[in-house]
């Protein structure tokens, strides 16, 4: 246990110890760990920041945990903060089974919850903006992160967010959950594929939706921002560049935006890219070339020192489908019919001395962060890994602006004598909000 958790717990002790002498039914069972119940003082003080849709889910799924304790959320809009809150308190309620349950605050600016010393990790589902730049201040202030795919916009974002997790020995995992709870048996087809059941690899078939485009908004209806407390305009922008506010909250459709957002790329791209980084083994490097459709065959393609590729046929919308190849056969990875690509691969179950990929416990997401905020090991997905995907899905958007084949020098995380490609690495981030 640290220094930090110990002092906590004989903090609480020693408050609950006065509070039972005071008034001792003010203590309940639960909360002193009987009953089968973790002790408060042992349990991980979570905030949440930014719980739109896919943050509320992840608010239920923490706040069904009987090791976590949720402390915060944070958001610039009003109906979020009180919606999100609500959620809190009910969950909490029906599991300490006490009605009435309080104890969640809420915040418009995110900064105000990093400086809660009892909060010890924050999960991130914030617009994909602002995430980095979160993901490095919540680093800077001791806190664990769990922070929704795409890892980032740019790969300056992304080198800096490695950068300080590792600078501040912060815990962190992605919210790429599919490596975790093996949908699709993907773990396990991944380690066939690893363990040579379709002889070598040659390459990877993802498809990927489109990119994000330039954000041309209509501004003959400007609006007045709403009062801050209700909604925060000029702190959603946040980084982005300064527009005026054309609706009474969040830019409609932002993640389709260049200056917001990967769209399809960013979304489901960086779950199936993942996936076949996965199952070739790429976890720990990065591409050396992007080239466009006709330059190396019909689609896009995303080539290895080693020759593997990654072959992208491009879609209209999201798409999930991974599939490898090798000498001796093909294997689905995700989302494919089985009509649409016939598998071949020798069925040979996978033997104690092969290649055996990370396994959390109970194929457990979330639960994986938060043994390894305890254990301080890495998560399953932890920044190396979010940071190669992730950098698939930016190398991506790029080729998709410039049109033309780009060497690429993963280890210096830049192209090579290119200046006009060098120049899409990173985008200026609006004052105050420079951090790298």
């Amino acid at each position: 246990m640290s220094a930090t958790r110990s002092i906590r717990r004989r903090t609480f002790v020693q408050a609950a110890a006065a509070a039972a002498v005071a008034a001792p039914w003010v203590v309940s069972s639960t909360a002193l760990g009987k009953a089968g119940a973790m002790p408060a003082s042992e349990r991980i003080g979570l905030a949440f920041i930014g719980p739109g849709g896919r943050g509320t889910e992840l608010v239920r799924e923490f706040c069904a945990r009987g090791d976590v304790q949720p402390l915060a959320v944070a958001d610039v809009r009003v109906e979020v903060r009180q919606r999100v809150g609500k959620i809190i308190e009910e969950l909490m309620a029906a599991r300490a089974n006490r009605p009435g349950y309080r104890g969640v605050d809420t915040y418009i600016d995110f900064r105000d919850v990093l400086q809660r010393s009892d909060v010890d990790g924050v999960v991130l589902a914030a617009p994909e903006h602002w995430r980095p730049l979160m993901c490095i201040m919540a680093a800077k202030a001791g806190k664990d992160v769990f922070s929704e795919k795409p890892f980032a916009l740019t790969i300056g974002e992304a080198k800096a967010m490695v950068e300080a997790i590792r600078r501040y020995g912060r815990i962190f995992q992605h919210g790429t959950q599919r490596r975790s709870n093996n949908e699709w048996r993907l773990r396990d087809s991944c380690e066939m594929v690893r363990n040579g059941r379709i002889g070598k690899v040659t390459h990877a078939v993802v498809s990927v939706g489109p990119s994000p485009r330039p954000d041309v908004p209509e501004y003959s209806f400007q609006h007045n921002p709403p009062p801050r407390e209700v909604f925060d305009w000029d702190l959603w922008l946040g980084p982005a560049p300064w527009r005026p506010c054309v609706h009474r909250g969040p830019v409609p459709g932002w993640q389709q935006f260049r200056d917001f957002g990967l769209a399809s790329v960013g979304n489901w791209g960086a779950h199936v890219l993942d996936m076949a980084q996965w199952a070739l083994g790429k976890d720990a490097e990065g591409p050396v070339e992007i080239l466009p459709p006709g330059a190396d065959g019909e689609h896009l393609t995303i080539r290895y020192a080693d020759g593997v590729k990654i072959v992208c046929p491009r879609t209209p919308g999201d798409s999930a489908e991974t599939v490898v190849y090798g000498t001796a056969g093909q294997k689905i990875i995700f989302g494919v019919s089985p009509e649409k690509v016939k598998e071949k691969f020798d069925p040979t179950p996978i033997g104690p001395n092969e290649i055996r990929l990370y396994r959390p416990k109970n194929n457990d997401h979330n639960g994986n962060w938060l043994e390894c905020m305890r254990t301080r090991k890495p998560t399953i997905c932890n920044e190396e890994v979010a940071y190669r995907s992730g950098s698939l899905c930016i190398l991506i958007t790029i080729m998709d602006r410039l049109q033309r084949p780009l060497k690429y020098d993963p280890v210096k995380a830049e192209f090579p004598g290119d200046e006009e490609a060098n120049r899409l690495l990173d985008t200026p981030k609006r004052a105050p909000w420079t951090l790298y």
